[in-house]
């Protein structure tokens, strides 16, 4: 099972709690506005990587699926926030079949 994700960049756009470095406006610093990518994506940190997260902090108290499923419910919320078009939400329900 993989991470569903649209690469639309709103998790990118909202770092400033996280503690990740940005540009004083809660945007990634590594975020290339250009093209919508992270520049650093190969070495990033585990914090930008879901499936490490969920390894690493969550295995323990939820299946990889429900963890996945709160991961895209909080892209939603992103997406929203950012203003971003509906068809950057992928579909929670791909991850039951």
């Amino acid at each position: 099972m993989e991470f569903l994700c649209s690469q639309c960049s709103a998790c990118c756009r909202n770092i400033k709690e996280l503690g990740l470095p940005h540009n004083g406006d809660g945007v990634c610093s590594h975020l290339n506005r250009e093209t919508n990518r992270c520049s650093i994506y190969n070495t990033r940190p585990d914090l930008c990587r879901v499936d490490r997260m969920f390894e690493k902090y969550f295995k323990p108290e939820m299946s990889k699926k429900e963890f996945y499923k709160l991961n895209t419910k909080a892209c939603h919320v992103l997406i929203d926030k950012e203003g971003f078009d509906e068809s950057f939400k992928m579909d929670v329900n791909e991850y039951d079949k």
